[in-house]
C-alpha cells in the first residue's frame, strides 16, 4: 500500500465498496481542488462561537452557495485539507493514518476516527480525541457525525459536530462536483 491515497491506506480492500463519486475523492495522490456547494450552520451561544472562533470553523450560511473550495494536498504521511468559503480564509486541518485509525488535527484538537465502509458511503466514527495533546474521557468528547455519500455520482457530505450535552457547534453539508484542477 505503499504510494496509495491515504483512505486507501486506512480502508484497505473496504475501500473498493464506496461508491465511485467517494473513491475519486479519496483516491489522490498529487493535489486536487474540487468545487461546489455548501450550507454551514453554526451553534448559538458565547461557548460555540469562542469554540468556532479557536478551531478556524466556517461561518453560518444562509443557504446552498456556490463558491465552495476543497482542495486535498498529500504530503509525506497524510493529507491537508482546505475547506474555502466564498470570501472567508479556508478551514483547513492535517489527516494521517495511526493505529488503524484516521487522524485529524483541527485547531488544539486532534481526533481518531473509525471508518465505517459500504456501498451506501462513508461514515467517520470518533473513537479517540484530544486537546493540546491531552486526551479527553468519552465523556468529554464532541459528537461528531460525518458521513460522505454519492447521488446521481456527486459526491455529498454532511458533517456536524456537537457539544457533549448535545449543542450545536458547527454542522455543514453540501455536494461537490469532478476535480477542478489537477497538479503533478
Amino acid at each position: 500500500m505503499s504510494g496509495a491515497a491515504l483512505y486507501r491506506r486506512v480502508l484497505g480492500a473496504r475501500f473498493d465498496v464506496l461508491p465511485e463519486a467517494v473513491q475519486r475523492l479519496h483516491d489522490v495522490t498529487a493535489s486536487c481542488v474540487w468545487r461546489g456547494q455548501c450550507q454551514v450552520e453554526r451553534g448559538p451561544g458565547l461557548m460555540a462561537r469562542i469554540c468556532g472562533w479557536m478551531g478556524g470553523l466556517p461561518p453560518a450560511t444562509d443557504g446552498m452557495r456556490d463558491g465552495f473550495r476543497y482542495e486535498v494536498r498529500p504530503d509525506d504521511d497524510g493529507e491537508i485539507w482546505s475547506r474555502g468559503f466564498a470570501g472567508m480564509a479556508p478551514f483547513s486541518t492535517r489527516q494521517w493514518a495511526a493505529g488503524g485509525l484516521l487522524c485529524e488535527r483541527a485547531g488544539p484538537m486532534t481526533m481518531g476516527f473509525g471508518l465505517l465502509a459500504d456501498g451506501a458511503g462513508l461514515r467517520l466514527e470518533l473513537v479517540r480525541c484530544s486537546v493540546l495533546g491531552v486526551p479527553l474521557p468519552r465523556v468529554l468528547h464532541p459528537r461528531i457525525e460525518a458521513v460522505e455519500s454519492a447521488r446521481d455520482d456527486v459526491f455529498q457530505f454532511d458533517v456536524s459536530a456537537r457539544f457533549p450535552t448535545g449543542g450545536l457547534l458547527v454542522r455543514y453539508r453540501g455536494r461537490l462536483g469532478m476535480p477542478a484542477a489537477f497538479n503533478a
